[in-house]
């Protein structure tokens, strides 16, 4: 999508890949102290989840500094006229190669 210039719909699947990729470590890591964590996962937002995932030192300061920018990143795609730009898009794809590798493998 990056390559074909879509630029906003390829922001748009990378932030629905990060969200479920954040509660993946949620569900994983047994984070979440709400009864039914099902529900609680779609509740929360990704930067909560990240709040979180980060406190439990399930993610390292560093990548959760990134994750907050790719988060601003997908907000400004998806709510906001301004489309991203290339090299946004491309750095939100090297993260999140990096975070699958680092965090799901």
């Amino acid at each position: 999508l990056i390559r074909a210039g879509m630029i906003r719909a390829a922001v748009a699947m990378l932030g629905v890949h990060l969200e479920h990729s954040l509660q993946t470590l949620l569900q994983q890591n047994d984070i979440s102290n709400l009864p039914n964590r099902e529900i609680t996962q779609r509740i929360l937002g990704m930067g909560k989840m990240v709040q979180m995932l980060t406190s439990a030192k399930i993610i390292d300061q560093k990548d959760s500094a990134m994750l907050r920018d790719v988060i601003s990143i997908r907000n400004r795609a998806v709510h906001d006229l301004k489309e991203p730009n290339k090299n946004q898009a491309e750095m939100f794809l090297q993260f999140m190669e990096h975070f699958i590798q680092k965090y799901l493998r």
